[in-house]
């Protein structure tokens, strides 16, 4: 058997799918009507819409097929990822790639497979596909039909990206933060793990703005976000909050964890900063709390908490620079 790798960008692959606040989530018409369409329009007795995270394979949406998971490794989705293409095997039996595969040899008896990318943030997430116990053939014309039905998939992706991505730097808005983050928190406290929350104001963006531009500002904002998503974890949810400010929940992290990971944030910043011709320079304060509760009020609570302490510690450079 050959196991599904991982692509050359999987962990910003995966942070843009869990941005999408999909993973996990129950049953949708929106995309049931879509698997539904699939099997009717190919006669198989299973379809899928699936996600491919880091370490598992997701159906959204499914007919006939028994488990909601299944391991990234033996996934045929986790190919069509890998490959960024169509995926086609008429029989998995007589296939080397996957003829030993435990979904073939044992449940759910792969014969026949057909999977097309889903695409969506950017990145290629998921696979549209058609499953059959029965080898079968798969001409152009259904390739085509496939590849609409995995257009109509993205496109309700595409509705979701929108209501909870910010424009400019790719990362979650404030509404998707919430929505993400109050997810996250509730794997947490089931988990009984800890989670802190940073908040980080750029130092000096107006400036930036009225010296240099508001393209200027808007390059600042992106190579900040760069910083933010190179710096921390896929399991972190990262987000701009509207204007220079920018949040961070670290799952399964506490107060301990937030010097080291603003170390390394510095150096990324460090990292832009050094770029001759840039204009500006890249400075910010942060502010941390704990985050107790997945609930709106724990959240909001833990964001005034970090907000507050870093206008304080603003103000202290604020103050250091006058006396200096």
């Amino acid at each position: 058997m050959i196991p599904a790798g991982a692509t050359p960008d999987d962990d910003n692959r995966v942070r843009a799918l869990r941005s999408l606040q999909v993973l996990d989530t129950p049953p949708d018409e929106r995309f049931d009507r879509i698997t539904r369409l699939a099997q009717a329009l190919f006669g198989t007795p299973m379809a899928a819409v699936n996600f491919v995270d880091a370490e598992r394979t997701w159906m959204k949406s499914r007919i006939g097929l028994k488990d909601a998971q299944t391991p990234r490794g033996t996934s045929l989705c986790g190919h069509v990822v890998h490959d960024a293409q169509p995926l086609i095997v008429e029989d998995a039996h007589a296939d080397p790639r996957f003829h030993d595969n435990p979904n073939v040899t044992g449940d759910p008896h792969v014969r026949f497979y057909a999977g097309h990318p889903i695409r969506a943030a950017g990145h290629l997430l998921g696979a549209l596909c058609v499953v059959d116990t029965q080898p079968r053939q798969f001409s152009d014309a259904d390739r085509r039909h496939l590849a609409d039905l995995a257009a109509l998939v993205e496109r309700e992706l595409h509705s979701a990206e929108t209501a909870t991505t910010d424009d400019l730097t790719g990362l979650l808005n404030r509404r998707g933060f919430e929505l993400v983050a109050r997810q996250c928190l509730s794997h947490t406290e089931r988990e009984r793990e800890a989670a802190c929350l940073l908040f980080i104001d750029l130092d000096g963006f107006k400036q930036i703005n009225d010296t240099l531009g508001h393209e200027q500002g808007d390059d600042a904002l992106r190579q900040f976000a760069h910083c933010l998503t190179q710096t921390f974890r896929v399991s972190d949810v990262v987000a701009r909050m509207g204007g220079d400010e920018f949040a961070v929940l670290l799952s399964a992290a506490g107060l301990a964890d937030i010097p080291p990971a603003l170390v390394r944030l510095q150096r990324h910043v460090n990292v832009v900063n050094r770029r001759a011709g840039l204009g500006y320079t890249l400075r910010y304060s942060a502010g941390a709390s704990v985050v107790v509760s997945p609930g709106a009020v724990g959240l909001r609570d833990a964001l005034q908490k970090a907000d507050e302490q870093m206008y304080a510690k603003k103000r202290e450079q604020v103050a250091a620079g006058a006396a200096a």
